[in-house]
């Protein structure tokens, strides 16, 4: 790989911040498992020690293996939530990597999709205008939900909240996490409420709008300047 840029920097930092995250999830219920789960799991958090040590590649490697690792991890009694909490912190900084270094890994049918894997043109109505500007993101982005990890795309974003496009909407009120990278290579964790679905309709995409609720005021000021950049989809009245 040839000498990385800006933004390839900024993915490496993220992707080792990423890497300790999920690392401490994964580490804080070794001893919760069984002797099977446990040897698994003691897999993830070396892939994620090699991610933290940086470089470039090493850490698209090793996120990547993590995530694959985690999918299956996924989906086990008692312990799931924190490996889907891990996966949902990996997953969207994992598929920035490998972009950035070549055509991303496709996500596989088995996966538990909830959302639109396509970059299909979001239309957005009148109707789901909301008091801050928001502008187009086209951007992989997990979500976690109890135990459930769901991985897809974004639609918009605004330093209030995001839209998922979905066939899927979780529940008015569902306490979510929601992570994504912004197109300048920063990564984004927070959590979020669900506070507002909409339908499939012939010329609208369906989805859900979750609503920010612990955004660091670090975090906010990357969206507020990528939003600066380009010209808003809307303004509230």
């Amino acid at each position: 790989m040839s000498q990385p840029d800006e933004r390839e920097r900024e993915l490496e930092e993220a992707g080792i911040h990423a890497a300790r995250a999920a690392r401490s999830l994964v580490a804080a219920v070794m001893n919760e498992v069984t002797d099977d789960l446990q040897s698994r799991a003691a897999q993830v958090v070396q892939q994620l020690y090699a991610a933290e040590m940086g470089g470039l590649d090493r850490v698209t490697q090793a996120l990547t293996a993590a995530c694959a690792q985690l999918q299956e991890l996924t989906y086990q009694d008692g312990t799931s939530a924190s490996f889907a909490h891990a996966l949902t912190i990996l997953y969207p900084i994992s598929r920035e990597l490998n972009r950035a270094s070549g055509p991303p890994t496709a996500i596989s049918a088995a996966d538990p999709i909830l959302l639109l894997p396509t970059k299909k043109k979001i239309t957005l109505t009148p109707d789901d205008r909301r008091r801050l500007p928001r502008v187009e993101l086209e951007v992989d982005i997990g979500v976690h939900s109890e135990t459930n990890f769901y991985a897809g795309f974004s639609g918009d974003v605004s330093e209030g909240g995001i839209f998922i496009a979905t066939y899927k909407p979780l529940p008015i009120g569902t306490k979510t996490t929601v992570s994504f990278v912004l197109p300048g290579g920063h990564h984004v964790v927070t959590e979020g409420e669900v506070s507002w679905v909409r339908e499939a309709a012939w010329d609208v995409t369906p989805g859900m709008g979750v609503t920010f609720t612990g955004l660091s005021d670090y975090d906010r000021q990357y969206i507020q300047w990528y939003a600066q950049q380009r010209a808003p989809l809307f303004f509230d009245k």
